[in-house]
């Protein structure tokens, strides 16, 4: 009966593995540290910076060049940061979404370098086409806000431009690339090699923590005007340019359904706490088996002082049992 609560218990914490990502075929994680390749997120970046230090992702991941000292800054190494990527991690992957087992997930804003105002949030990714967008954050949310929701059994991310009229209105990018339409718009722009290809996220995962924890880049850029100088001319490469630090965001997952693979505080203090009531539960178990086991000693020595008497012809009395405190007496 002990066990059976305990794993009870235990099962009541919602502590079991990690949710997944899908992505294109060639597509991993790849540790940063190990790769020694600098990732696809790391170019020039077009803001200024006091002494002309570097401002990309990079920079902020770990808090070096413009970003040192910024306490927004997670202060990452790149040996405990994997980055989703093709062929190595100058090459950003294509398609990819995540899987969920009914997750409770939060998403907090570390940082918004853009003076373009944008919105970002997640989608559906069974939905076909154009999906329903849900809002999480914009350019406006201040710093270290959180997040959380509960997305559907497969979604994505996206990133759009709220303004409705003008340059970049109705453009919209998705963690799957292949959603990406903004070509061919209300500007006649024509496809390029940026295309609908091109990867706007750069998804590290937290290898320091394991599970679902990950840090977001986002990069908002789409056409040459944005790039100019930058290598590939013309229209922007596929890589090659971009900081992906107009938005950066922690991704985590925090609960529900099965969940994370780290308990929240409070997890943790429901388990010790039930430990404890399970401990006191099995003392006072013992101690009433104990009682038990005494009470059925007795009534075999009643029973064997009857036998004696019947046994040696002796007359059976009225027995009366008398128990006082843990003492137990038999009286004829």
């Amino acid at each position: 009966m002990f066990k059976a609560l305990v794993a009870l218990i235990l099962a009541g914490t919602g502590v079991s593995l990690a949710d997944t990502v899908s992505a294109a075929p060639g597509s991993t994680f790849q540790n940063l540290g190990a790769s020694g390749v600098t990732p696809f997120f790391v170019n020039p970046s077009l803001d200024a910076a006091p002494g002309g230090l570097p401002l990309d992702l990079g920079n902020f991941l770990q808090g070096t060049g413009g970003f040192a000292g910024d306490p927004r800054s997670p202060g990452s190494s790149y040996n405990d940061l994997s980055l989703l990527a093709k062929n190595n991690p100058s090459d950003a992957p294509g398609d990819y979404f995540f899987n969920s087992t009914g997750s409770m997930y939060r998403v907090t804003l570390l940082l918004a370098l853009t003076g373009n105002s944008l919105e970002f949030g997640w989608y559906d990714a069974s939905e076909a086409g154009s999906p329903q967008v849900h809002a999480l954050v914009t350019t406006a949310t201040a710093d270290g806000t959180n997040v959380n929701f509960q997305p559907t059994a497969t979604f994505g991310f996206y990133v759009r431009y709220l303004n409705t009229s003008g340059w970049g209105a109705g453009w919209t990018a998705y963690t799957e690339t292949s959603r990406n339409n903004y070509f061919g718009g209300s500007y006649g722009i024509p496809q390029g090699p940026e295309g609908p290809g091109h990867q706007h996220f750069a998804l590290l995962h937290d290898d320091a923590l394991g599970g679902s924890h990950y840090l977001m880049g986002v990069e908002d850029a789409f056409y040459q005007s944005a790039c100019a100088g930058m290598p590939g001319g013309g229209y922007c490469g596929k890589e090659g340019y971009g900081d992906f630090q107009d938005l950066v965001l922690r991704i985590d997952q925090v609960g529900g359904g099965t969940d994370s693979d780290i308990p929240e505080p409070g997890t943790v203090t429901m388990l010790i706490g039930g430990l404890g009531a399970m401990g006191l539960l099995r003392r006072k178990l013992q101690r009433a088996e104990q009682g038990r086991l005494a009470q059925q000693r007795l009534r075999e020595a009643i029973d064997g002082f009857r036998d004696d008497r019947l046994s040696s012809g002796g007359r059976m009395d009225a027995v009366t049992l008398h128990q006082t405190g843990n003492r137990r007496d038999v009286d004829e």
